[in-house]
């Protein structure tokens, strides 16, 4: 595990880094947390996550349907 900043104060961790963590991520940082993703793996893996339909409104919800 590779830490960036030991100094970080977090108030929740989270693990994973996936589609799901990081909404719950940026849900909880716009809440005024300071979320710690934590993951094992040092990379993306190879492929493509697919985003449900069921998933649109909470993407705009969270201001990132104009990323997709």
């Amino acid at each position: 595990m590779i830490v960036k900043d030991i100094s970080m104060k977090s108030d929740v961790i989270i693990a994973g880094s996936g589609i799901a963590a990081s909404a719950c991520a940026l849900r909880l940082a716009s809440a005024g947390f300071h979320p710690f993703l934590l993951t094992r793996d040092l990379e993306m893996a190879a492929g493509v996550e697919a985003i449900g339909e069921y998933c649109w409104p909470l993407i705009q919800d969270l201001g990132l349907w104009s990323a997709l």
